[in-house]
Order: C-alpha cells, then structure tokens, then sequence
C-alpha cells in the first residue's frame, strides 16, 4: 500500500531528526559565530502545511537552507509547519519582528503576485502551495553546512520535491552548482538560460536560470537569484525579469489547469 503525503512528509521529518541525533555528539559539526559555544544542526522540513503537497501539478517554492542560528532555536525541529493546517512560513513566520516582513517574505509574496497576476492572489497561492529547502538543516548561511549536512539534506530536499509533484517549481537562489545538481536529479537538462550582464551595468551580476519540458513534474523550473540576501539590492530587477518570463510563457500555460485550480 503506497504511503499517504502526510505519512511521507513524517518519514522524511524523521530522518531528519534521526540525523541531528546522531550529529549532536559528533566534533566534525563545525560551529559557527562564537566557538565557545556548542552548535548542533537543526532542521526545518517544510515551510507550509500538509495539505499543500498532497495536489501535484501546482507552483512549489524552495529555498537553499532554513537561515539562523543554531542557538536561537530548538535542537530539534519534529513539530514542523506542516502539522499546522493553512500555515505558510513566507506569511506567518516572524522573522523580522513582524510575521511575513522580512526581505525574503516579501519578496516571496512579490514572487507569488507574479505568478498569479493579482496581489489579492498572493496569501491564497502561498497557502496552497507547497514550500520548502533544497536542504532542510538550519545555518546562518548554506557554506557553514559540512558536506555531510549538506549531501544529506539534499537528498530530504529532492524528495521533497518528489512528494510535491510540482508542475512549476521556483527557486529562491541561483547557485549554479545546486542548479546542475538539480537539473541532473530531475532529468531536466537546461533549455536555455539569461546571463543578464548584457545590455546592463557591470554592477548588475547576477543569473537568472530557466529549465522546461514537455512532459513529468516539474514542467518549468525557475532560479532567482539574490532574493534571500540581505544587501543584494537588485531584487526589482530579478523579479522584474521573472514577470516577462512568465508574460511570455503566458500564465494558463505555465500553470496549467491543476495549478490554477488549487488556488483560484
């Protein structure tokens, strides 16, 4: 009997636990910030409920790593955001004194406004769509992970994915080393992609990455870059981009009939 999403979602968040238990007596994990102080990785599974990864054929929005410091939270992050119904760590969370305020918030929020034409769109799509990391262990940043977080958490991450079926899915990050090791997992080769250096200042270095296919989940994948950065300044300029695409994809085309149904 194939397992329900939920029954997955627990498997996955189990391993994660399972992951942390074996690490938090381990001397490789590299602490960060005052080394006086003994860090351990926690995680962070999914930053939305249940209930979005149960459709397939939706819009999915993934990050890198859940930022901040391993001391400033739990050890352990077993009762996730998805236990709770309707939540969504993009409108919800409080990560800037106030829920769905800080920089990355809103630019997710930008990011869903885009993809379903209209503001009042917005909290609907992030409350049905699934939404997560690539790797689910908490860090200030992505390079204070050691490699065996990180291949580990790649591995929930991809799954994750998995579980979501997503016919777009949306990155909030660029890198190209995580964008090749994507597309390879996914079998998505590149159609093409923007360097956006020309026809533009030399200050504004940064990729916009594409990928689509005819055929699978998912269809259309998108790589953002600098939206989770704090001083990177150029956010209008990637989400101005991001809208042409999806301009030229045509909406109903890139989200399809289940897309649009889940939050319509």
């Amino acid at each position: 009997m194939t397992p329900s999403v939920r029954e997955q979602l627990e498997a996955l968040n189990a391993e994660c636990e399972a992951f942390c238990h074996r690490y938090s007596g381990d001397p490789k994990w590299v602490p960060f910030g005052n080394p006086a102080k003994r860090r351990y990785p926690n995680f962070l599974l999914a930053f939305s409920s249940a209930e979005t990864f149960e459709q397939p054929g939706g819009v999915m929005i993934i990050g890198t790593n859940p930022g901040g410091d391993h001391t400033r939270s739990k050890m352990y992050e077993a009762s996730s955001p998805f236990e709770r119904p309707g939540w969504s760590s993009y409108l919800d969370d409080v990560w800037n004194g106030q829920p769905g305020q800080h920089n990355t918030q809103l630019a997710v929020q930008q990011v869903a406004e885009i993809v379903s034409g209209s503001q009042q769109r917005v909290e609907p799509l992030l409350r049905n769509s699934p939404t997560g990391n690539l790797i689910p262990f908490r860090s200030e940043t992505a390079n204070t992970l050691t490699p065996e977080p990180k291949t580990f958490g790649r591995n929930i991450g991809y799954r994750l994915i998995d579980i979501a079926k997503p016919r777009v899915l949306i990155l909030i990050a660029s890198s190209q080393p995580e964008w090749k090791r994507l597309m390879q997992r996914l079998g998505n080769p590149p159609h093409c992609e923007w360097d956006l250096d020309e026809g533009k200042p030399q200050s504004a270095n940064f990729r916009f990455r594409e990928a689509r296919k005819g055929s699978g989940w998912p269809r259309f994948v998108f790589a953002l870059p600098g939206l989770n950065q704090e001083n990177w300044g150029r956010n209008d300029e990637v989400l101005n981009f991001f809208e042409q695409r999806v301009k030229h994809h045509g909406r109903r085309s890139l989200l399809g009939h289940a897309g649009i149904g889940t939050w319509r």
